[in-house]
């Protein structure tokens, strides 16, 4: 029995696995992209006394580490990568980020963090991007305007199956694809005019899925439907049925429009939005 005891401590002692911190920032993402998780980046330095505190006191807490399993979790150290805290414009540590497998900022906040200050921050995104996968995967390979669009109109539809709390965080994630989309597209590209007009659609999608029918409304009114490429039909009449809604009479006329004209998916995709809205009053 005695000799069965050392064995049944080191069992016990080594039950908790510690989160796996990356330190490349492309191997974090080639993680996260595989598994379908968001990336948190945490931004230290070897001189930085809150970022050790933090490391022995609350990342290694209990709660935490079980937090941290639904992240890829990367440190990046400011001094030996100073392009990354550049570009995240890093001048405080700790800073505490939560990005997305391609480097978009859903979340960030800064100094010395307690265990029960990392948990409210954390929890809300430990979330899955598995719904976001081949779009993420897509932009991460090829980053133009088509993947860009791509994943905007995806993260639109993802700030629908979030919490409340952070939905408005994820449709800003959308508007920046949709900024990387506007830096790609050159008036040399092909079909120049329609997809910047596309763009300029899909821009108003912030307002729909913030619910903000009544300011979509005199955005899209002042858009005539005769200047709309046909290739951008979709969008255009996706944003106008959803701008009347609200108002039964002007719902019924855009909806027999878009029966007259094959355009049924418009009204599906519309009534299915809406229904989120209502579900959330």
């Amino acid at each position: 029995m005695k000799k069965l005891l050392p064995l049944i401590v080191l069992l016990f002692t080594s039950y908790r696995v510690e989160a796996a911190w990356f330190t490349s920032m492309e191997d974090a993402q080639k993680a996260a992209l595989s598994t379908h998780k968001l990336i948190l980046v945490d931004f230290t330095a070897k001189w930085c006394g809150p970022c050790k505190q933090m490391d022995l006191n609350a990342w290694n807490d209990v709660q935490i580490q079980t937090i941290l399993k639904d992240f890829v979790t990367l440190k990046i150290d400011v001094d030996v990568n100073q392009d990354i805290a550049f570009k995240y414009r890093i001048r405080l540590l700790p800073s505490i980020f939560i990005i997305d497998p391609n480097g978009k900022i859903i979340h960030q906040f800064t100094g010395y963090q307690t265990a029960s200050d990392l948990k409210r921050e954390l929890i809300q995104y430990s979330l899955s991007t598995e719904y976001l996968a081949t779009e993420l995967i897509g932009f991460y390979q090829t980053q133009k305007y088509n993947t860009a669009i791509r994943i905007a109109q995806k993260y639109y539809n993802y700030s629908l199956l979030v919490n409340n709390n952070i939905k408005g965080r994820i449709v800003r994630v959308a508007n920046e694809y949709l900024k990387d989309a506007k830096d790609d597209l050159k008036k040399s590209d092909e079909n120049y005019l329609q997809k910047k007009q596309k763009l300029e659609l899909l821009v108003l999608y912030e307002l729909a899925y913030r619910f903000d029918f009544e300011k979509l409304n005199k955005k899209i009114s002042a858009i005539k439907a005769e200047g709309i490429n046909e290739l951008n039909d979709y969008q255009y009449w996706f944003l106008k049925y959803l701008s009347v809604k609200n108002n039964p009479e002007d719902a019924i006329v855009v909806e027999t429009f878009l029966k007259e004209n094959n355009l049924e998916n418009v009204i599906e995709n519309c009534n299915q939005l809406y229904a989120f809205y209502k579900k959330s009053k």
